[in-house]
């Protein structure tokens, strides 16, 4: 990995010298071969010459190819393929369509809700309207009747008793029932 401004990244494909002289090379972000310079003080050289051949040095990179190298492996870190892409899109439409499902068996639900709420209050409406005609009809017909001039004389304050006025009110209606006229 190599640490940059904009975090770590896999280091770039290539041939690498440290400053210890130690070589390796990457491939994919991972290290493929690798030789460690032997420290002089803590592990002397083999007398005898291996049978493996020694790996060629690797070539020295400027900190411009380097910088260069990194910026091309940042930019196309920022990109992903489409095949990605497509299916991130498709995870998040899938879930977007899931959403407004439940968005909508709600509101079908609270529609049928409301629905049945008008219904009601229409035929309560409906209902009250019509006692309402009847009882216009009533009071039409009990002013139509011939009423008694009350007694005494205008000076005199009445006293209305609540209960002569139901009774009289009783004693209408049984009357006009008794004519055979109803509200209707």
């Amino acid at each position: 990995m190599v640490v940059t401004d904009q975090g770590e990244i896999a280091i770039p494909d290539g041939d690498y010298v440290t400053e210890s002289g130690d070589t390796f090379t990457t491939v994919g972000g991972v290290i493929t071969a690798c030789v460690l310079v032997p420290d002089a003080e803590e592990n002397p050289a083999p007398s005898a010459p291996s049978a493996a051949p020694a790996p060629m040095p690797a070539q020295g990179m400027t900190e411009a190819q380097a910088k260069s190298i990194i910026e091309s492996v940042i930019k196309e870190s920022h990109f992903i393929s489409e095949e990605t892409f497509n299916a991130k899109i498709k995870e998040l439409t899938d879930a977007k369509v899931e959403e407004l499902k439940s968005v909508t068996e709600n509101f079908t639900t609270q529609k049928e809700g409301f629905e049945k709420e008008i219904k009601d209050l229409q035929e309560k409406y409906t209902q009250v309207t019509e006692n309402f005609g009847k009882a216009l009809k009533l009071i039409e017909k009990i002013g139509e009747m011939e009423s008694e001039v009350p007694a005494g004389t205008p000076k005199e304050k009445a006293k209305i008793s609540l209960q002569e006025q139901r009774k009289a009110f009783k004693e209408d209606i049984a009357a006009l029932e008794a004519k055979g006229i109803e509200a209707k």
